[in-house]
């Protein structure tokens, strides 16, 4: 079963391949790729339409052992985040990824999102983390909600 969000991805382009390190130690991960189904996040902002579901894959591979990886995706709305609610937070569960991480491997994240309630635009920031919650990378993603 894949995790399901009430929100949804917002990517901000940051070089060819879309996505902003935000680590806490550099160099653990390697990100490799994101894809949204019918999108392609290198040419810019993805339309989707509310009241849909959109499958998301993020790519990476590590650079180093970890025994859980746990995600945490928000938004901004003015200086507050905004945290988006997931059936699961543990990566390592229902995601297309099995733990323990082994370094030089390359893992697929996926999860179902649910475009609803929100209409416009987003900066989404999917944050993955270690079992001490230090980050790993995170990616942003750039969405248009419509109707």
């Amino acid at each position: 079963m894949f995790l399901k969000s009430s929100l949804f991805f917002v990517l901000f382009i940051v070089g060819v391949y879309g996505y902003h390190d935000c680590s806490d130690k550099p160099g653990n991960v390697e990100f490799l790729s994101v894809k949204i189904d019918d999108c392609d996040v290198n040419k810019g902002r993805c339309v989707v339409k509310r009241g849909t579901d959109i499958k998301v894959a993020i790519t990476f591979t590590a650079k180093a052992d970890f025994n859980k990886v746990n995600v945490e995706p928000y938004f901004l709305k003015g200086d507050e985040r905004k945290y988006i609610t997931l059936d699961n937070y543990n990566a390592c569960s229902n995601s297309g990824i099995a733990c323990p991480i082994k370094e030089n491997e390359t893992y697929t994240y996926q999860t179902l999102v649910s475009i609803y309630k929100m209409i416009g635009n987003k900066d989404i920031k999917w944050v993955f983390q270690d079992e001490n919650k230090n980050g790993l990378f995170c990616v942003m993603v750039l969405l248009e909600s419509v109707d």
